[in-house]
């Protein structure tokens, strides 16, 4: 998108800058071509000179004809370790050669590609299309793609033989309104080649995470867990990384685990890359991802609107300019190795100006291979469309303010169909025998969550909505009765279903 011309100085120049700004259309490696088309300024002083001159003399320039001449590509794909298909995104509508294509209406099928993996290509779905053209598909395999695949980036190709083409369609407007087309571009068999998965997503059963995947989150400051009840509000457990566990604004600690049957624990290098407030131009259904390093050769085309680095400035002559309007988003890369361990574990600093109260930590990973991989997880691995649901993984970063005489009740509308819990935490600033007891509206005792003596410290504790038996309780109003050495209050919870 032009986004406005620079002029150098106010005297008469035979050079100015035209600003872009990159859409997040796939870079295929097409050069663009343009022309002017007004002369913005008043008379006489328009941008090109006096009375509105043309920029060169009209008997030796010739606006150029604006066509495509990027051939298809693939842009990204994805598969998930533990299923049987992968999913493939072009940069634009493609089809094959039709006039090499034996049956004749030039769109694309499962016999076009190849996959180097233990499992064949049997069959292939349009996901977007446009009459013999696809821009999206899904290839089926006769067996599922496995970690160990998608670790060491196998590929799939385009067959020898088979060329993919533009659909030739129209495309741009010329000056006139008329339409233009593309130029007929083919990429040839062979030539056009893509990792399994773009993403790494690990494998079904395993929480979608089984290559890298995170184990638990905990602050440093532990609180120490009452004996009893279920849960506990300082750390964030393997099941939970979807924005449902929640931390205090603490310096925390993150370990995640490595798939050691294939994944070199010695020497593989693992990055956190991590943020919170990811703005809205880099993200696709709450998906973001890093820059790519080096920059211009992104390991994934098109899956997010932009990747995620701070505002460049280019250099031209003793000219600078700041790039405009571009966001400015940086994730925070932590980076560690431990030889022969297959864990890694990170250090948070809650002093990081990111970390605040409200805020959601999201985080991918990243390997150190050559051609680095991503890891995130899928929100929805059974939808039909499950590679619209690629997230990083999250927990939200909570302040607690703490109630009278210190014992604060969190999250007290709960749901126990969904395991939802409420949860309290307590201060207790002498020793002493401590009671936390669940009623009733009609004083029935409900639930015993601890009964014993306790020395001075920080406490947690949670409510399931189960009764004694370990049934769930019918939905209204329970009372949370703590009681210690000079206390005795209620908290009040409310069960939904």
């Amino acid at each position: 998108t032009v986004s406005g011309v620079t002029r150098i100085g106010t005297a008469v120049i035979y050079e100015f800058f035209i600003n872009l700004i990159e859409n997040n259309e796939l870079d295929t490696d097409a050069t663009p071509f343009w022309r002017v088309t007004s002369n913005p300024g008043a008379v006489p002083t328009g941008l090109f000179g006096v009375g509105g001159a043309k920029v060169v003399d009209t008997l030796l320039y010739t606006p150029p004809v604006i066509i495509d001449r990027a051939a298809p590509a693939v842009g990204y794909t994805l598969a998930v370790a533990g299923k049987d298909e992968i999913f493939v995104h072009m940069s634009e509508y493609a089809q094959r050669d039709i006039n090499a294509d034996g049956h004749g209406d030039g769109v694309l099928v499962s016999t076009d590609f190849i996959y180097n993996g233990g499992a064949n290509i049997n069959g292939l779905t349009r996901v977007t299309s446009s009459g013999s053209g696809t821009s999206e598909f899904i290839l089926s395999l006769d067996g599922p793609v496995t970690a160990n695949e998608i670790y060491n980036q196998d590929t799939i190709r385009l067959i020898l033989g088979t060329d993919i083409a533009d659909m030739v369609d129209v495309v741009w407007p010329a000056a006139d309104g008329t339409p233009l087309p593309d130029e007929d571009t083919r990429l040839p068999g062979n030539n056009n080649i893509a990792r399994v998965s773009d993403i790494g997503l690990g494998a079904i059963g395993l929480d979608q995470d089984g290559i890298f995947q995170p184990v638990w989150a905990t602050t440093d400051s532990t609180l120490r867990d009452a004996q009893g009840g279920t849960g506990s509000i300082d750390r964030v457990e393997y099941g939970d990384f979807d924005s449902t566990g929640w931390l205090q604004d603490e310096d925390f600690t993150l370990q995640i685990s490595l798939d050691s049957s294939f994944v070199n624990t010695v020497t593989e290098t693992v990055d956190l890359v991590w943020d919170t407030s990811v703005e809205s131009p880099y993200l696709l259904n709450s998906m973001w991802l890093p820059a790519y390093n080096p920059p211009d050769l992104p390991a994934v085309y098109g899956y997010v609107p932009y990747p995620t680095y701070p505002a460049p400035t280019f250099f031209f002559r003793d000219y600078i300019f700041d790039f405009i309007n571009y966001p400015n988003t940086v994730p925070v890369i932590d980076t560690v190795v431990s030889p022969g361990d297959p864990t890694r574990t990170f250090q948070i600093d809650a002093d990081n100006a990111k970390i605040t109260s409200g805020k959601e930590f999201q985080f991918l990973l990243r390997d150190s291979s050559p051609n680095p991989l991503i890891y995130a997880r899928l929100g929805d691995p059974d939808a039909a469309d499950w590679y619209r649901s690629v997230r990083p993984w999250s927990f939200l970063i909570r302040d607690i303010i703490e109630q009278e005489d210190r014992i604060t009740i969190l999250d007290n509308v709960i749901d126990p169909t969904k395991g939802e819990k409420a949860e309290l935490q307590y201060v207790l600033t002498k020793s002493g025998t401590i009671t936390i007891q669940v009623f009733n509206l009609a004083g029935d005792l409900i639930d015993i969550l601890h009964r014993g003596r306790q020395s001075a410290g920080e406490y947690t504790t949670a409510w399931d909505g189960k009764n004694r038996n370990g049934a769930i309780v019918v939905r209204g109003i329970y009372f949370v009765r703590f009681t210690g050495p000079g206390i005795d209050q209620y908290r009040k919870v409310m069960v939904v279903k």
